[in-house]
């Protein structure tokens, strides 16, 4: 992909534009496609993505034992 491409679909503010953008260049995309584009070069993650991220590396703060502290 050429550095204009790229730009041009980082600047993207929607899948629309990606379609629109991929036919004036002559490119053939499905909506799925531009979708995954746009949630590539935007940073934003898509539903699925987010039903998939991990919820952290430390347990409950509930679980946790904290030691005593000292009284003032």
């Amino acid at each position: 992909m050429d550095e204009k491409t790229l730009k041009t679909l980082q600047e993207a503010k929607s899948v629309e534009e990606i379609l629109a953008y991929a036919k004036k260049s002559g490119i053939t995309l499905t909506e799925e496609q531009a979708k995954e584009i746009f949630a590539r070069v935007s940073g934003v993650l898509s539903e699925d993505d987010l039903e998939n991220v991990a919820g952290g590396i430390f347990p409950p703060l509930s679980s946790r034992k904290f030691p005593k502290m000292p009284p003032l």
